[in-house]
């Protein structure tokens, strides 16, 4: 295959392969990355001291195995009589780097496939114990009847190597295509197996495809450049899978893959579509800083462990729905161009979108989440158009502190009695659960002498607060002001369980929501009125006991006494303030229990029952209000 100067790889050209380049030639101080070990059967290739020598990659290319006649070094001279040592363009190239000449040499597959036997392992009983020697395939530019011939098991070292189609028949040991460029199309036979692989930095201008086969060791495509479609589709994945870096030009498919150890997509980029569709993460899968511009997917995908996708961008549709993720998950502040949909997903461990964008429409629907709470987990996150949360028994209230929503989201709306209530009830108890967990583990740390960094008590109960007046601000946006004052209930009631929270305004609070519950009954203030007006009638009467002012034995006189405290409390209550003004009592008037009790016992005395009266006024002053306000509140009055 001839190829044009502007063809030829830059990587290739830098690198210089050419038979006196500084790649192949005999110098090793500066070419020890080119260097390799000497084989068995090389000539001369033991030192004095028994060690095996190196020797560079020219050496390695003059080593005539493979050709009849003893094993030696050939020279200059015999490797051009042979058609090996060949001239492009004024600068000499041995037949196996040269890029434009025809491979087709008996000479060049002879002494390839000699160092390509002694590069498969071994076996049976006769086998020699030295290790396999790699073929030298660096700088190489291989046609397809080469690559034909790779395989077996055997160590294969391409690293700046340019192929035209390979495709791989045979299992295949360890091989090194660092820097390599595929002109063809690179592919491997269904179901072949790979020690351990190396593409870093490679180029493959054509489809690659490698579906159903199995690597067993760790695979490296770091930086690799897909121009083409590329087919991982039912891959194992055995040890560590690298993909940083690396970019897709057309669509990727990773469809039903499998990752047993981690997975690593740190700044890979998409320009189609990415598929992982059902793929299985059972390690940690790494997408930070993922660009797609076409559809990903991970649908049915099954995440093991950490799944991070923070800071990704997403320009196209995302789909999630009904993956499963067993540990954490993050698309902290990642950015969702096209629809997101989460569907049917389950969560079991921490759920990060903190910072999160969300352009187009945002699917939830029937999310399973997670037992316990995931506090600010969409915190300073915006959904600039509708997001879905429908789901029954939605209680993750705490994960939607200080959310954005430029539209109004959907909530399920339960249509069970008690129901909203009973989400309240679960969400307290995941939170209080997340407190003690926290304490056991600030002691158990405390124990080992280091600082448990999770959340404070006061940080879990503001989140949850938080979570519930981000619903009341959506719910008052609908135009629902029932359920308006539901949230607002539960954001009072859960913001007053923060520690920071001042002893009295915890204590009207509570006043709040025993006269009034928090505003949303009618009832009660008009209940807590009556009580208040007969507890202080008795407090009045006990008062004119005490003093002697009523006799306790004479029953008639008590009942009347009863019936001026109540007096005095009525008048208290909606004469606000009146015992200020109240008269001694003339001589003769033995009724105005009220001016006499604050008049005729001296003035301590009289400020004691001064001073409740202006209490009970205050108290009846606040629930009139608080009356007005359920009543304002309950039939919408502006």
């Amino acid at each position: 295959m001839v190829f044009n100067d502007s063809e030829l790889p830059k990587k290739w050209q830098q690198q210089d392969f050419s038979w006196d380049g500084k790649s192949i030639y005999g110098a090793l101080l500066d070419t020890k990355k080119f260097g390799v070990s000497v084989p068995p059967s090389f000539p001369d290739g033991v030192d004095n001291d028994g060690t095996r020598k190196t020797v560079s990659l020219k050496d390695y290319w003059r080593w005539s195995i493979g050709l009849d006649g003893e094993e030696r070094l050939l020279s200059d001279s015999e490797l051009e009589n042979l058609g090996l040592l060949v001239e492009v363009g004024g600068t000499r190239y041995h037949l196996i780097h040269a890029p434009h000449f025809d491979k087709k040499s008996s000479h060049l597959l002879a002494i390839v496939k000699a160092r390509l036997d002694i590069a498969k392992p071994q076996s049976g009983s006769d086998a020699p114990s030295t290790e396999a020697t790699p073929l030298r395939l660096d700088g190489s530019w291989v046609h397809t009847q080469l690559s034909s011939l790779l395989g077996g098991g055997a160590d294969i070292e391409a690293t700046y190597a340019v192929f035209n189609t390979i495709v791989f028949g045979e299992d295949v040991g360890v091989f090194n295509a660092q820097s390599a460029t595929f002109f063809g199309l690179a592919r491997s036979l269904p179901f072949h197996i790979f020690e351990a692989a190396v593409f870093k930095d490679a180029v493959f201008m054509q489809n690659t495809e490698f579906s159903t086969c199995k690597f067993t060791g760790e695979v490296n495509f770091d930086g690799a450049e897909f121009r083409k479609e590329a087919d991982f589709s039912r891959v194992r994945f055995c040890g560590r899978a690298n993909f940083n870096g690396a970019r897709f030009s057309q669509d990727a498919n990773f469809n039903s893959a499998i990752f047993r150890d981690r997975a690593r997509f740190y700044s890979a980029s998409f320009s189609r579509n990415a598929d992982f569709s059902y793929s299985k993460f059972q390690s940690d899968a790494d997408f930070t800083y993922t660009k797609g511009n076409g559809d990903f997917s991970c649908s049915g995908a099954e995440f093991s462990k950490l799944a991070w996708f923070p800071s990704s961008v997403f320009a196209g549709r995302s789909f999630f729905y009904e993956s499963t993720f067993e540990d954490a998950v993050s698309f902290a502040s990642s950015t969702f161009s096209g629809v997101f949909d989460f569907s049917s997903a389950t969560l079991k461990g921490e759920v990060y979108f903190a910072d999160a964008s969300f352009e187009k429409m945002a699917l939830f629907t029937d999310v399973r989440w997670p037992s316990k709470s995931i506090d600010n987990a969409f915190r300073n996150a915006r959904f600039q158009e509708r997001a879905d949360f429908t789901c029954d028994n939605f209680h993750s209230i705490s994960s939607l502190n200080e959310v954005k929503f430029d539209i109004e989201p959907i909530f399920s709306e339960p249509t069970e009695r008690g129901a909203q209530d009973a989400i309240f009830k679960r969400a307290v108890k995941s939170t209080k659960e997340s407190i003690s967990f926290d304490e056991r583990m600030r002691r158990e740390f405390k124990k080992d002498r280091l600082v448990y960094d999770g959340a404070k008590p006061d940080d879990r109960w503001a989140a949850l607060s938080g979570g519930y007046r981000t619903l009341k601000n959506v719910a008052e946006r609908n135009g629902d002001f029932l359920l308006v004052q539901t949230y607002y209930r539960f954001e009072i009631k859960t913001r007053v369980k923060r520690p920071r929270i001042p002893f009295w305004e915890k204590v009207a609070a509570a006043f709040y929501g025993v006269s009034s519950d928090y505003g949303n009954s009618i009832a009660r203030p008009f209940a807590s009125l009556g009580i208040m007006l007969v507890t202080f009638a008795l407090v009045y009467l006990a008062l004119a006991v005490h003093v002697g002012l009523v006799p306790l034995k004479d029953g008639q006189s008590l009942k009347d006494a009863y019936l001026e405290s109540l007096d005095f409390s009525l008048k208290n209550v909606f004469r606000p303030l009146s015992a200020l003004s109240t008269d001694p009592p003339k001589e003769g008037d033995t009724s105005r229990l009220a001016g006499k009790l604050i008049n005729n016992y001296g003035i301590g005395f009289g400020l004691i029952v001064t001073s409740i009266s202006i209490v009970q006024s205050l108290i009846g002053i606040a629930l009139a209000f608080l009356f007005g306000l359920a009543v304002r509140r309950r039939f919408q009055i502006e």
